[in-house]
């Protein structure tokens, strides 16, 4: 495209451009979010496929979540990943404690599940059932943002499960006013696609699965991810690194003024002065 633009004259390229400043303001995390995920777009269309098919198999999908979110959470803080070796490089990497998460995630379900539904049916006849109805309700709004960190930590952090759930419990509610946007962002995009099976016809339920094994598991993925890490990074990581006395390597790119091999002089440049062109060889 470059080399078409500069032929037929649509690029100056003796012209000075803007650059880019180290001390330009940050975009806002709204407009970023947006241009990583329309700049990743396609990519997380193949994410979503790839994880969909993964999660198949019921047992696979608390390693397939690991390889998704991995991805996800690389595209999110704008580093590399390729979406097919990544996916399958976390899969087997974190198999074994995503597996148990997996397990563990399918009891709280059927127990939340039967107790929220008993409770409820229960409370008409006698009112001080509200009572475990709501903290049933509330594990489970709890653990769905625990849910948030839970893997994210998993694919990020070298611990144990134990110390991932504590973690995980604590950022549901050191990050709360986010997780609650991100929560309601994701009953908003997923909550008709739960009601539609039960609205529409039979023939159409393949039509919808096509759709969510494309679209709306990636989307969802990306929100939680770009939502959630930077309190991984601000609540954990950091002061890890602070009480060892190093510096965090995501930072790494971050280089300083002083330590810089090449000095930042983004928006500084001045306009090239164009040599008149000459037929034959040129002698220095």
């Amino acid at each position: 495209m470059y080399a078409l633009g500069g032929f037929f004259g649509l690029f100056d390229y003796n012209k000075a451009g803007a650059g880019v400043s180290k001390n330009a303001p940050k975009k806002r995390r709204l407009f970023l979010f947006f241009e990583i995920y329309f700049r990743r777009f396609w990519k997380l269309i193949l994410l979503n496929i790839l994880y969909f098919v993964f999660c198949i198999p019921i047992i696979t999908i608390g390693p397939a979540t690991s390889g998704f979110v991995f991805v996800l959470r690389n595209f999110s803080q704008e580093r590399h990943a390729d979406v097919v070796s990544d996916f399958f490089s976390a899969f087997r990497k974190n198999f074994k404690q995503s597996f148990l998460m997996g397990i563990i995630d399918f009891i709280f379900v059927v127990l939340m599940s039967v107790s929220i539904y008993f409770y409820f049916m229960r409370s008409a006849d006698n009112s001080f059932l509200y009572f475990p109805l709501i903290i049933c309700i509330s594990m489970t709004i709890i653990f769905i943002m625990m849910h948030f960190y839970i893997h994210l930590m998993i694919v990020t952090l070298d611990l144990k499960l134990k110390p991932i759930l504590k973690n995980a419990f604590f950022l549901s509610f050191l990050g709360i006013k986010t997780n609650a946007i991100t929560f309601l962002l994701l009953i908003v995009l997923n909550f008709p696609l739960i009601l539609l099976p039960f609205t529409m016809e039979i023939a159409a339920i393949p039509l919808l699965l096509m759709f969510v094994a494309i679209f709306p598991l990636s989307l969802s993925g990306f929100i939680i991810c770009f939502n959630s890490y930077q309190y991984i990074q601000k609540f954990v990581i950091d002061p890890y690194y602070k009480e060892i006395g190093e510096e965090n390597p995501e930072y790494a790119h971050l280089a300083k003024d002083e330590d810089a091999v090449f000095k930042d002089r983004g928006g500084d440049e001045k306009p090239i002065k164009s040599k008149p062109r000459v037929k034959g060889k040129r002698i220095k």
